[in-house]
């Protein structure tokens, strides 16, 4: 049984390798950028 389900999105450009694919690891994401968002606000992590 899993800890969480807790699906996430990830934007990647048409022409990326990763767009092809139905799931992504955490690792594929090594080499690239990563940006998030919240939208509950928390102190301190106002960047």
């Amino acid at each position: 049984m899993p800890a969480f389900d807790d699906r996430l999105v990830a934007l990647v450009p048409a022409s990326s390798a990763m767009a092809a694919r139905d799931f992504l690891e955490t690792a594929d994401f090594s080499e690239h950028p990563y940006v998030t968002y919240s939208t509950v606000l928390e102190g301190g992590l106002d960047h």
